[in-house]
C-alpha cells in the first residue's frame, strides 16, 4: 500500500493500540479496499470478529 505518497507495509503480528492524544499527525488513512483487506487478514490470523 501506499502511505503519505511512500510505499508502505503494514504489520499485523505486532498489532497494538495507542492514545489519541499521543497522537501529534495523522500521516495518512487507509483506503477502504485496504481497511478491509486487512480486518480479513485479522480475521484469518487471529480469529476476531
Amino acid at each position: 500500500m501506499r502511505s503519505a505518497g511512500k510505499p508502505a507495509e503494514i504489520a499485523v503480528d505486532h498489532i497494538r493500540t495507542i492514545s489519541t492524544l499521543r497522537l501529534v499527525k495523522k500521516v495518512d488513512a487507509l483506503a477502504v479496499a485496504d481497511a478491509a483487506r486487512l480486518r480479513e487478514l485479522i480475521v484469518e490470523m487471529y480469529g476476531l470478529p
